[in-house]
């Protein structure tokens, strides 16, 4: 730990930059990786519900897939309702 130190005390003023911005770097990789964490288990938890609402009710299914149009792949699924109420 002695080493890290002084090679950081070695750099002078380029160095307290350089861990600013190491720092920032990190928080913001932390952030995204805590987004897209949150992003696919819900989007995994609304697959959940669409499918199990599809066993039973189609337009029910169609419904909560439409609410979650916010997520990148939900207008595949609602394309695929629409498609089957078409022919129903």
């Amino acid at each position: 730990m002695a080493r890290i130190y002084d090679t950081f005390i070695a750099g002078d003023p380029v160095m307290f930059p350089l861990l600013g911005l190491s720092i920032v770097t990190f928080a913001c990789a932390f952030e995204r990786a805590w987004f897209w964490f949150q992003l696919l288990s819900k989007e995994d938890r609304i697959v959940h519900d669409v499918l199990a609402a599809a066993r039973l009710d189609l337009a029910k299914a169609a419904n909560i897939a439409q609410k979650a149009q916010c997520f990148t792949n939900w207008s595949f699924f609602i394309c695929a309702f629409k498609v089957n109420s078409a022919y129903s």
